[in-house]
């Protein structure tokens, strides 16, 4: 299904194993959700995006329950007030945080803004909510524990009791994660005794995973905006149509679309990352060579990148961060997924660019024959760059840190190029038996085949 279209089917939160050639699993960590990431979280750096020029902030929701919106938006809302008002300091953002953490969450990161791609990305055990530490058990008794609160939680709020056997248990003693209602409100500091009947032991974590108080305020607002709706008549919009306006095409490409993006359509071609280690030195001549460049491009990629579009023939943009360096150098180019073109007036747009060829994604194509029989009628329409070796995924996190700690150098530093374990054949497994094979390019990024 086209994750591109709000239809993802969220394969990140299933359970996988990773294996060798052999099939022997090699996963080292706790968990089988070894795609799963947590959840993006960069409220504390919201005093640098606005210093950079950022003049709006998307927050996910369309897909989400209404309290998420509502407590997210809102303490967004008040932490942009905060800065505007010179009220920001470190206090308050780790307030914003806990607020944040009273909607569903999945463990919070900001390691992609540092420019981190480690194990700290990745919440393998658990794909479901993990809420916000407010406490720990201090005492156990019949049915009952007492809770030492760090945060304040309300009558109705569900809380859940994080157990883990020690070191010293017996290998069938089972991690437990009771959930328990909260029978009273009660400030930070206080205790607090709750009935729990499952065996838990003093020093648990205990965490809020369902609001009670975010729950009926987002009752309230939910009811006050329904009456201000009914009070609205509706408004009549028109609607304007743009006609489509062919554009010219260099090189006179074909008016069929193919099966896949033909070779000879690109003269020579390559992939950018598959690059990094066959000529790492970035000395072979490309002159002659259309280079499909990295969907992900980051500020660390930036210099590569240009290298390449200056020593390629042709490259194959696969976002606009790398449209602009193109336009900026002067290279030839042409547009691929992620770069996504579903329509004609996408089409011009792109062309308008200076874009010579329009290769479709898959997921069109898998998804909507009208749409992509559509496109094919224009010129310089191709299919997918990929298609003779699909790729399913691209992860910034590697996933041979599922097989333990990155190895370091003299400096203490990950150096992703000269891992040993990215020479290794390696197989992500679905839990049918299905085997997606893995590489991981010099960057560290994880990529996952069609088997």
């Amino acid at each position: 299904r086209s994750a591109m279209r709000g239809d993802c089917t969220q394969p990140c939160r299933l359970a996988y194993d990773l294996v060798d050639e052999a099939g022997q699993s090699v996963v080292a960590v706790e968990g089988d959700r070894l795609l799963c990431p947590r959840d993006y979280l960069g409220i504390a750096h919201l005093p640098e995006l606005v210093a950079t020029g950022v003049a709006s902030l998307k927050i996910e929701g369309r897909m989400k329950n209404p309290d998420y919106v509502f407590n997210v938006v809102r303490v967004w809302r008040r932490a942009l007030d905060m800065l505007c008002d010179g009220a920001w300091d470190s206090g308050a953002v780790e307030e914003l945080e806990r607020e944040l953490g009273r909607s569903f969450n999945r463990g919070f990161t900001d390691a992609y803004l540092r420019g981190r791609s480690g194990a700290e990305l990745m919440s393998f055990e658990r794909a479901i909510n993990q809420g916000v530490r407010v406490g720990h058990l201090v005492a156990v008794g019949h049915e009952e524990v007492t809770v030492e609160l760090d945060a304040a939680v309300a009558a109705g709020d569900t809380l859940e009791i994080r157990f883990y056997p020690g070191a010293d248990a017996r290998p069938d003693v089972p991690k437990r994660w009771p959930q328990v209602p909260c029978p009273v409100d009660a400030a930070a500091g206080e205790r607090i005794v709750v009935h729990c009947k499952r065996k838990v032991d003093a020093g648990c974590e205990v965490y809020l995973i369902r609001s009670a108080g975010v729950l009926d305020q987002t009752a309230a607002v939910l009811e006050r905006m329904r009456a201000e709706a009914d009070a609205i008549a509706p408004v009549a919009r028109a609607v304007e149509v743009l006609p489509f306006e062919g554009a010219a095409v260099d090189g006179g490409a074909s008016t069929e679309l193919a099966g896949s993006a033909k070779r000879e359509d690109f003269a020579r071609m390559v992939f950018a990352w598959e690059l990094m280690d066959v000529g790492p030195r970035d000395e072979r001549d490309l002159s002659d060579t259309t280079v499909v460049l990295d969907e992900v491009c980051r500020a660390g990629d930036a210099e590569r990148t240009r290298a390449l579009m200056q020593r390629a023939g042709r490259v194959v943009c696969r976002n606009l961060g790398q449209v602009a360096m193109a336009r900026e150098l002067g290279t030839t180019f042409d547009v691929a997924a992620p770069v996504f073109c579903a329509n004609r007036a996408t089409l011009t747009w792109l062309r308008g660019l200076g874009a010579g060829r329009v290769c479709l994604s898959a997921e069109l194509l898998g998804n909507d024959a009208e749409r992509v029989a559509e496109l094919a009628a224009c010129p310089g329409v191709l299919g997918p760059v990929d298609a003779d070796r699909p790729e399913l995924m691209v992860c910034e996190h590697c996933l041979l840190t599922a097989e333990g700690a990155c190895a370091t150098d003299a400096t203490g530093q990950v150096r992703c190029r000269d891992c040993s374990r990215r020479q290794q054949a390696r197989f992500l497994v679905e839990r049918d038996g299905t085997r997606l094979p893995v590489v991981i390019d010099a960057c560290g990024r994880t990529r996952i085949f069609l088997s």
